[in-house]
């Protein structure tokens, strides 16, 4: 037999000695070495490595964010891990006091991989200062905070696959709930005044659909739905259907088709439309004659003055913008208007520019320290070299505060007995109707044109539409029409009339815009009213 024929079976392996040691000695001590090994891997090692405390914190409110030694590590509630020795913990929510707490951590050596020593944290956050006035400031704030990121949020368009509403209106009931663990009298009037805001506010299902479920919970005492949740909610939207008839028409805007569809037959639905047509009906025709025009000399324009007649069975004027299917925007508006007169054109970038040198304070050298006070933002004035370039073209690139400080400076060049200050969009509807403004300065353009070369309309006021959109003293809310004004005020603005960037085709004169006080567009300019001393 040759050697491929070999069994394999009879090979035989034998280990050499090593330093003079035998394997029956080296072997089973590799054995136990690396088992050693493996055991101070998995029950020691990761106790020197990290040890410390997996602390598990949890707050009343929720989401408060959680830092040790000043580094953010999560937000409650959640499990933290938190090295070993003395440490500084904090927990802290906006327009909640925050809690600190020096802490001797400790750890285990042995183990801790799958048994890591534990702790637990439960902090009920109270709301800054004491005493009862200090603690309203503190529910105002919190309440005036949630109201400005919905109406931020209602100015996003539809929920997307990128981004879904966050459920604002049901986190600040859970932390007034927080506030007010025994009963939920105490802060029901802050929440309802919240109610009030974000009704006109909402634009989207997702938006009704948070703002109802807070409704619902809000009632009960554990912040779920209870059979008193459900009675109040129905007072709620009794108290509110009274107030607003209009508020059908809304509800069917926003909702989803199919959803829609369901209460598009229901006799409530029904008595909205009815509201509409009356309404209609009733609105008044603003006369097309003006009671001629004003010159102002010490600011070089010239005011139209209009005198309103208002209507003969609503009282106030009552008006139809004329719009068809436009959100929020085809809904007439009831004002109690006074004789008044605006502006011929557009304010004329001279004023700006004068302004912003006898002012310093709102000079662009002055833009770092405007953003940091939150008073614009890196936009202001950004066409400055432009209105340079030609005065006469229209103020822009200022935000609301901005307006408002360079209105205050033209009143104290005005005579005695005279004030000009920003148009009410009530205002500012009147004058475009009773114009009957058809043409305007569109994206035919490469920008703004001077104020006085605008079209011109029946009034003889000039530029009502393009251009620049046009600032209004009016809070902007899209269905602000359809329901009573509410006592929190966020600062956004309508602005009306459209830019000269706007495609002439898709925009209609009853669109509205929207813009938070602190922006600065090159896009927004102002219109004046005359409002004494005609």
């Amino acid at each position: 037999m040759d050697d491929s024929d070999q069994n394999p079976d009879e090979i035989q392996v034998r280990l050499k000695p090593i330093l003079g040691l035998r394997p029956a000695v080296y072997v089973p001590a590799f054995y136990a070495v690396a088992l050693v090994a493996i055991l101070f891997a998995v029950l020691v090692l990761p106790g020197i490595r990290s040890h410390g405390t997996l602390l598990t914190v949890r707050s009343t409110p929720p989401g408060a964010a959680v830092r040790v030694d000043g580094n953010y590590v999560g937000s409650t509630p959640g499990a933290f891990f938190v090295p070993s020795g003395t440490r500084e913990l904090e927990i802290e929510r906006p327009h909640f006091a925050a809690y600190r707490e020096t802490m001797n951590v400790r750890g285990r050596v042995i183990g801790s991989w799958f048994a890591p020593r534990r702790a637990e944290l439960a902090v009920a956050l109270g709301l800054p200062g004491s005493g009862t006035d200090a603690e309203r400031d503190s529910v105002d704030q919190l309440v005036v905070a949630a109201a400005t990121e919905f109406a931020k949020w209602a100015l996003a368009g539809e929920a997307s696959g990128q981004y879904q509403f966050p459920p604002i209106a049901r986190a600040l009931w859970s932390d007034l709930r927080g506030v007010d663990p025994a009963g939920n009298a105490g802060v029901l009037p802050s929440f309802d005044a919240f109610v009030s805001f974000a009704l006109p506010h909402v634009a989207s299902e997702a938006q009704l659909a948070d703002l109802a479920s807070a409704v619902l919970t809000s009632g009960g005492k554990a912040g779920v739905l209870v059979p008193a949740g459900v009675v109040y909610a129905a007072q709620r939207l009794a108290s509110t259907a009274a107030e607003a008839p209009l508020m059908p028409l809304h509800v069917q805007e926003v909702l989803a088709s199919g959803s829609a569809a369901a209460i598009r037959g229901s006799e409530w639905a029904a008595s909205g439309e009815r509201a509409l047509l009356r309404a209609r009906a009733d609105a008044t025709e603003p006369a097309s004659r003006t009671g001629g025009v004003v010159r102002v000399a010490t600011l070089g324009l010239d005011f139209v003055l209009f005198t309103p007649e208002p209507s003969s069975s609503a009282g106030g004027v009552l008006l139809d913008p004329g719009a068809r299917g436009a959100r929020g925007g085809d809904i007439p508006i009831r004002a109690d208007l006074a004789p008044f007169a605006v502006s011929r054109t557009e304010v004329p970038a001279r004023l700006l520019l004068e302004f912003i040198e006898t002012v310093p304070e709102w000079s662009p050298a002055n833009r770092a320290a405007l953003i940091d006070a939150g008073l614009v933002d890196a936009d202001y004035l950004v066409d400055i070299d432009r209105m340079r370039a030609n005065p006469e073209l229209p103020a822009s690139g200022i935000s609301a505060y901005a307006a408002d400080a360079f209105v205050g400076w033209l009143n104290g060049r005005l005579p005695a007995g005279q004030t000009v200050r920003l148009p009410t969009e009530a205002e500012w509807e009147y004058v475009r109707i009773a114009s009957a403004a058809q043409a305007g300065v569109f994206a035919s353009t490469d920008g703004p044109v001077p104020v006085a070369d605008a079209p011109s309309s029946r009034t003889g006021v000039v530029g009502l539409l393009g251009n620049v959109w046009e600032l209004t003293s009016d809070r902007f809310a899209r269905y602000a029409r359809v329901y009573p004004d509410s006592p929190i005020d966020v600062g956004q603005r309508v602005v009306r009339g459209g830019g000269w960037a706007n495609d002439e085709r898709r925009f209609n004169p009853s669109d509205r815009g929207a813009v938070d006080p602190s922006w600065s567009s090159a896009f927004v300019g102002l219109r004046l009213v005359l409002v004494s001393g005609r």
